[in-house]
């Protein structure tokens, strides 16, 4: 059977359809990517708007901004790790190889309120005070050690008194005409401030060896007292009673030329005053 013909007329029409079809497409495309557009512009222009008014209370930075920040972290970290940086070196101190560390308070540059001074002068009077306790009770050990106790040093400044002239026989308060002999010596003290002044009370032989001890410890403290009263806080005082454990010459008639001679044992009774400057 013999295929039909297609007319001219036909193919035409056929083929302007196709167009039309194809134009419409590219149309309806075009239209949409518009209408794409200008809906992301009103919604920036929107997001925009709704920041102005309510921004974001946590102020965090955007992605993007993060994602630099981040990047840049990571290449820091290795150029550090490639290239690291030198440590300076330490110069120890020239007195000692190793200089120790010592935490130094700066010193205060605005003036102390009168609280803050009066704190700071009851907090140094208690230390005084520690400080003066702590002396007494080495005077009372080495009062108790009696002859063992140590010997003033030699750069000591030595003055010796006979106790005739301070102290009535057997007695621990100092007499009245005493006074100025203890006066004389205040401006000798005065000329080193901050000493360790020694007071040590010898006696003759008079009874048993505690209550000799015990007698001397007691001058050597009134002596103490009395001079202590007429200088600074800044002085160390010790007071030692060697009681007759020291003598210069002989206590009993055995070792004197006349038996009972007074003359070599008021030499054993005597106040020495060690004056060790700092």
């Amino acid at each position: 059977m013999a295929n039909p013909v297609t007319q001219p007329s036909e193919r035409v029409e056929t083929h302007s359809r196709k167009s039309e079809s194809r134009g419409g497409f590219l149309l309806v495309s075009i239209f949409r990517l518009l209408l794409l557009g200008v809906s992301g512009s009103l919604a920036a222009l929107l997001g925009v708007a709704i920041a102005q008014f309510y921004p974001d209370p946590s102020q965090e930075p955007p992605i993007v901004e993060k994602a630099v920040r981040q990047a840049q972290n990571w290449v820091n970290q290795q150029k550090q790790a490639l290239f690291p940086a030198p440590q300076p070196a330490v110069v120890p101190s020239p007195a000692s190889p190793i200089a120790p560390s010592i935490r130094q308070l700066p010193p205060s540059s605005t003036p102390l309120s009168q609280a803050e001074r009066d704190k700071l002068q009851a907090e140094l009077a208690q230390l005084r005070a520690q400080l003066r306790g702590l002396g007494d009770r080495a005077a009372t050990i080495e009062t108790q050690l009696g002859a063992a106790a140590p010997a003033p040093p030699e750069k000591a400044l030595m003055v010796t008194l006979p106790s005739d002239t301070l102290f009535d026989a057997t007695q621990a308060s100092l007499r009245p005409e005493s006074l100025p002999i203890l006066d004389s010596l205040i401006s000798d003290l005065q000329r080193y401030p901050g000493a360790t002044v020694r007071v040590s009370a010898h006696v003759d032989e008079q009874g048993a060896v505690e209550a000799d001890r015990s007698r001397s410890f007691e001058q050597a403290k009134v002596v103490k007292q009395y001079l202590s009263s007429k200088l600074d806080d800044t002085y160390q005082w010790v007071a030692i009673g060697y009681g007759h454990s020291r003598p210069l010459a002989a206590n009993s008639a055995q070792g004197n030329p006349l038996p009972g001679s007074q003359g070599d044992r008021q030499r054993n009774r005597r106040i020495e005053i060690a004056i060790e400057p700092q």
